[in-house]
């Protein structure tokens, strides 16, 4: 119905449960930590408490993009923290590390060190190092993928 969203965690027969829409989690999250349904608050602080959760819904967008166009389906691992591992009939495929800016030479080898050994390495940026055994996804390269024929 699109109201939960089910993702296997990696490696493990259990499951993350979260709502599907974000519109009505983060109506849930600022009536959790701010009680924003029954009172009035500010906007800014509504802006600064909402600013948290972008990341999370960036993040579970492109990684569910990437899974279509591969069309494998998205598992999540927590320790180590990936933030998508691309599975189809049952091997990973991929695995994905997306951040809303640019990416240090550090960052990305660690995401390298976490990352399963099998599959290819994704790192969705704006800018980031070229590293070998790292495919580096920009705003324009997933634009690319989706609509071939813009650019």
């Amino acid at each position: 119905m699109g109201i939960a969203d089910r993702t296997q965690l990696a490696d493990r027969e259990r499951y993350l449960y979260s709502i599907e829409s974000p519109l009505i989690d983060l109506f849930y999250y600022l009536d959790t930590k701010l009680g924003y349904y029954e009172v009035d608050v500010p906007m800014e602080e509504l802006e600064n408490l909402a600013s948290v959760k972008e990341g999370t819904y960036f993040e579970r967008f492109l990684v569910d993009l990437i899974a279509s166009l591969y069309g494998a389906r998205v598992q999540r691992s927590l320790d180590p923290e990936i933030d998508g591992i691309l599975v189809k009939r049952g091997r990973i495929v991929a695995a994905v590390e997306v951040k809303m800016g640019d990416i240090s030479r550090d960052e990305a080898k660690k995401f390298l060190e976490r990352a399963p050994k099998e599959g290819e390495k994704i790192i969705v940026a704006r800018e980031g190092p070229s590293l070998e055994g790292v495919s580096l996804l920009t705003p324009r390269d997933i634009v690319s993928m989706v609509n071939p024929g813009a650019s």
